[in-house]
């Protein structure tokens, strides 16, 4: 088996200190078992000097030290290994008597195996002898049934720093991290009389709690005529080609992967680091690359920022203009060629072929630019790119297109589409796209923007998702007629045949990236709730235009009313749109409406829901959306239009509504009558016409603040610009789901959660309220402002992590401080680093 890893640590001070010598064990060792092919390490800001050093336990270090103060401390190494034992028991005892237990060695052996040689802690001692009776004290019986009664009566744990905990305390607890399982591997070896030893290193197979953002932890035994063989207890196993040793040691602390002091009294430190792990049976995946390898792989493509040294080692002198660049000069220019282009569409090109071409600039790009770029590679543009997807060459690089007629070979075909380990997979089946109704396989470009969304706000590591679009036929008649459609061209699937279909995916996306998050996008009305319900206990799952989308409207309504100093209860609510958002809203509303104190029954009577055909009402036989239905009796209170429906304005003159929703993509549905109606009602209206893209809003902002004398309270779903209000011009907030799920998604994925609950999405939308301006004053907007997204998604992500983790939900984080940590370390940032030149 072959590896490539790249293994990043950064230090950073609160102060500039002065760094003592630091010995660097990041060089994976040469043994019988595997080969070094390639090993390169990068420090930024060179040190004074290095050396490599062999340790007396045989460990190739690389001793650095410095000169003058410094705040922060990088290292890179970017490592190729070939590992060599393909099977953990090609071997034989050549001592008869190694297989009686306690074993004791030669005395020549024993010398030499001295240090890893010693007595444990009484407890550990006696439960390793209970082992060694009930595997018949044979010493290789033993070591298996060590390592599987670890593997499956302990909880395992992920910790990313401190020490490992005692081996006694690990076994009264029956859990801890890898480093503390392996620790009582090797303590309870050496009660046995065998010699055992610590490891760290790199793995292909992980256990739940540890990601491959993480080092790995296991042990080694000293067998006669097997010699030194590892056992992993996290995993249960022998091990063979999969794992990839970096140190082996006596004692934990000389597998430190970097050891080392500084000057500086009360100074704090923070330490990041980040492992990527590639495996293969195929070396040449692994060589570097060099020349338009290097330029076509937007992965590792700088363009003009590689330096003249890496353009004469990776061969583009001659295929780059003289000039060196900086990330942020490269910005810039993105910024003068974007801002010439007119049309959202030439931009949005403009940005995909970056996209294309170099991953790291095009995210840096949106960073820097983040409310002139967002609205193009998202809503609105990308809904007129997915009107338009069948009538423009696309790129072969947008994701996973899956049909029905694939599902025997799902896993594979998920491989190939990946690039490596997946973490999120953004799924749609595109017969619900914003209020565009049934798009087909152009459905694909709404999992690429959001993904791009989920890097932008979160930090989300954009290798490591996969956008797929599910196939099943469409019903739009316009496509099926169409002939340069790019889909299937059959009617949907529909009934058990679909629901066979999705488990298949499910089932194979759960095989191939274990604990993979679901997010569920743009799926029909009547598919949305019953795909979340039916595999939200199976997997982390979540649905945008369910779950997001509620979550954000209800943040709104919230900020609203601490913002007018009134209470969630006290409000009467109106929602237009009876589909996938509206009737999301409507249970999310319910839901805080019995936090706030109401009775189930109280909080049904605060909320009215209409459809394009009026008040949604209980009548005998249908089955409306239980959120939003009334008592049938009460129609008989509503006047009626002249359809005989009651409809929306006859709804808002009765009830008196002080809040009022729309996601009907009725365009002008808040019409003059309807609005005034409202502030006739109600001194302070709060109104959210979020239908998108922007062609659809039930209102525009402008018109809301004439009709309501500037009293309303708007949050739109699509950009608006300011309006001129009374000398002054009122900002009008976009209820974006960007303020939620990237901050949502980002934290599961982060600290390993099991499943999403409903307490982790009331704590996001909490979060997200509390960073609205108008929670503090109604004249300011009712949303964040779009250069803030990345703060609020950082208290998003703070917010579902810790009730993921109050909650028992997560497999990477058990404390607060621990889920902390790992959304620190989970978090990408558009940086060059050497990785990313070497490939």
């Amino acid at each position: 088996m072959f590896f490539r890893i790249h293994h990043t640590l950064h230090y950073h001070y609160d102060q500039p200190v002065f760094l003592e010598p630091h010995t660097l064990r990041l060089t994976p060792r040469q043994s019988a078992t595997q080969r070094l092919l390639s090993h390169t390490l990068t420090v930024r800001e060179p040190p004074a000097g290095s050396t490599p050093v062999e340790e007396p336990g045989g460990a190739d270090t690389t001793e650095i030290w410095f000169t003058g103060l410094r705040q922060e401390l990088w290292i890179h190494t970017t490592t190729v290994v070939e590992t060599l034992r393909r099977n953990p028991f090609d071997w034989i005892l050549t001592d008869p008597s190694a297989q009686t237990l306690p074993l004791r060695y030669p005395p020549a052996t024993a010398a030499a195996l001295a240090p890893f040689l010693g007595q444990a802690e009484p407890s550990v001692a006696a439960w390793a002898a209970e082992l060694a009776a009930e595997a018949g004290q044979r010493s290789t019986d033993l070591l298996l049934l060590l390592a599987d009664r670890i593997h499956h009566g302990f909880e395992h744990i992920g910790r990313f720093d401190g020490e490992p905990m005692a081996p006694a305390d690990t076994l009264a607890q029956r859990r801890g991290a890898c480093r503390d399982t392996a620790m009582l591997y090797v303590a309870a070896c050496r009660s046995l009389g065998l010699a055992a030893r610590f490891v760290s290193g790199y793995s292909m197979h992980h256990p739940p709690e540890v990601s491959e953002h993480e080092l790995h932890a296991w042990a080694e035994v000293w067998l006669p005529g097997g010699g030194w063989r590892a056992y992993d207890p996290s995993l249960g196993l022998a091990v063979a080609d999969g794992h990839v040793t970096l140190v082996t040691a006596a004692d934990h602390h000389l597998a430190a992967p970097v050891s080392g002091h500084y000057r500086g009294t009360g100074v704090g430190s923070h330490m990041h680091y980040r492992v990527r792990v590639e495996a293969g049976p195929d070396p040449e995946g692994f060589q570097p690359r060099q020349g338009m390898a290097v330029l076509a792989d937007p992965r590792l493509n700088r363009d003009t920022a590689f330096s003249p040294e890496e353009r004469r080692s990776l061969q583009l002198e001659a295929r780059l203009p003289a000039a060196v660049e900086s990330l942020e000069q490269q910005v810039e220019r993105v910024w003068q060629g974007f801002a010439g282009l007119q049309g959202s569409l030439e931009r949005f090109t403009y940005l995909d072929r970056l996209r294309r071409s170099n991953r790291t600039l095009f995210h840096a790009f949106l960073q820097e630019h983040i409310e002139a770029a967002l609205p193009v590679v998202y809503t609105p543009t990308v809904g007129r790119v997915i009107q338009g997807f069948s009538y423009s060459h696309q790129p072969p690089d947008l994701g996973a297109y899956l049909t029905p007629e694939m599902e025997p070979r799902l896993p594979e075909l998920l491989r190939q589409a990946a690039e490596g380990p997946v973490d999120l997979m953004l799924i749609t089946d595109a017969e619900g796209i914003l209020g565009l109704g049934d798009q087909g396989v152009g459905g694909i470009h709404i999992c690429q923007g959001k993904l791009a969304v989920y890097t932008l706000c979160s930090g989300l590591h954009p290798g490591r998702v996969l956008a797929v679009a599910l196939d099943v036929g469409t019903d739009n008649a316009a496509l099926l007629n169409d002939p340069l459609y790019l889909g299937r061209r059959q009617p949907r699937l529909r009934g058990e045949a679909y629901d066979r279909f999705l488990d298949a995916v499910v089932a194979a996306a759960q095989q191939v990236f274990p604990g993979v998050f679901l997010h569920w996008e743009d799926f029909g009305k009547l598919q949305a709730r019953r795909v979340l319900d039916r595999y939200r206990e199976q997997a982390p799952s979540f649905n945008d235009d369910i779950q997001g989308t509620s979550g954000v409207a209800a943040a709104a309504v919230l900020a609203a009313c601490r913002g007018l100093g009134t209470g969630l209860a006290e409000q009467r609510i109106v929602i237009f749109g009876a589909g996938t958002a509206g009737c999301g809203i409507a249970e999310r509303l319910l839901r805080l409406l019995q936090a706030a104190g109401l009775s189930a029954l109280q909080a049904r009577q605060r909320i009215w829901g209409l459809d394009r055909r009026g008040l949604i009402v209980a009548a005998p036989g249908s089955e409306p959306p239980a959120a939003l239905a009334r008592p049938a009796e009460e129609a008989e209170r509503f006047s009626r239009n002249g359809q005989g429906q009651i409809g929306l304005l006859q709804v808002v003159q009765q009830v008196r509504p002080t809040v009022l929703i729309g996601t009907s993509t009725v365009a002008g549905a808040f019409d003059q009558a309807v609005v005034e109606a409202m502030a006739a009602g109600t001194e302070r209206p709060v109104i959210l016409p979020l239908s998108n893209p922007t062609n659809l809003a039930e209102a525009s902002p402008a018109d809301l603040l004439a009709w309501s004398g500037g009293r309303a309270l708007v949050a739109t779903g699509s950009p608006f610009a300011p309006v001129p209000w009374d000398g002054q011009e009122r900002v009008i907030g976009q209820c974006n789901n960007c303020f939620l799920y990237p901050g949502l998604g980002f934290a599961c994925v982060a600290v390993g959660a099991t499943r999403v609950s409903e307490a982790m999405i009331d704590a996001a939308l909490e979060a997200l309220a509390s960073t609205i301006p108008a929670a503090r004053d109604p004249l300011e907007p009712l949303m964040p402002p779009l250069t803030r997204v990345q703060a609020v998604s950082r208290a998003v992500a703070e917010a579902v992590a810790l009730m993921a983790v109050q909650q028992g939900l997560t497999e990477r984080a058990s404390t607060p401080a621990e889920a902390l940590q790992c959304l620190d370390a989970a978090r990408w940032e558009p940086r060059y680093t050497a990785s990313s030149a070497v490939g």
